[in-house]
């Protein structure tokens, strides 16, 4: 018999806001429209867990064809879009279910059990979205959100193949950015990626950073190397990056 998601109508605590009121954006700069927000709030009527076994069958099926695929299907990335998965560590002023790291594991547990591929998915392009979203900039940060279906994906800056594992290289006001990493999960339905390309030397300052940025989809190439046995539907290919400059934030 295939495992059953566990469902829970336990009232969850409501969600708190992470960000200080100083570095929300003010009325000058984009928002998240209010249809982003009153998508989410709808949601809200029913429990996390719910929804996700309300897709149950569908994401099921997703696992069968995302071992052909080698990735998720379009279509499913599309079902937890709707459903608000991915949107569950965003914080609540940005459209997202500011979810508790307990509540967090018991939805990347049912999602496992349906299907392993489905379940990191979840775990690592949710983290993924909340990490980049409680680091950046307040105003790109809700930049990035107006977006429903936005998703990030993020790979390791570790050579692999003909291109430096990562490069960052100061031009004018920006950064001209040379990259390729591995396993970047969920790309072929990301909307972004999130490349971080470690201590780099600003010739400006002559003082090391910790450079990050977020590419766009279509500024990005997706490379086949990803031809596993396990995981094999997580599309965990490397992601190429040649020479983009980043728009400053």
């Amino acid at each position: 018999m295939a495992p059953q998601c566990r469902t829970s109508r336990a009232v969850l605590p409501a969600p708190q806001s992470r960000y200080h009121p100083a570095l929300l954006p003010d009325r000058r700069h984009p928002v998240v429209r209010q249809e982003i927000l009153d998508r989410q709030e709808a949601l809200h009527d029913t429990p996390i867990l719910d929804r996700l076994a309300d897709i149950r069958e569908a994401l099921v099926q997703a696992g069968d064809e995302a071992q052909e695929l080698r990735h998720m299907p379009a279509w499913a990335v599309t079902e937890m879009v709707n459903a608000g998965i991915y949107r569950m560590v965003v914080p609540a002023e940005l459209g997202g279910e500011d979810l508790l790291a307990r509540q967090q594991i018991e939805v990347i547990e049912a999602a496992s059990a349906i299907d392993g591929s489905v379940g990191w998915c979840v775990q690592i392009n949710s983290e993924i979205n909340a990490l980049v979203l409680r680091q950046m900039d307040p105003k790109f940060a809700h930049e990035v959100c107006d977006d429903w279906e936005y998703l990030v994906c993020s790979g390791l800056g570790t050579p692999n193949g003909p291109f430096p594992g990562r490069e960052a290289q100061r031009e004018g006001d920006g950064w001209r950015v040379t990259y390729q990493g591995a396993f970047a999960s969920g790309c072929h339905s990301a909307t972004w990626n999130l490349i971080l390309t470690g201590e780099t030397i600003d010739p400006t300052t002559e003082e090391p950073v910790d450079a990050a940025f977020m590419i766009p989809k279509g500024e990005f190439e997706i490379v086949d190397t990803w031809d596993m046995a396990g995981l094999r539907g997580s599309g965990s290919h490397d992601v190429r990056i040649e020479g983009y400059v980043p728009p400053g934030h």
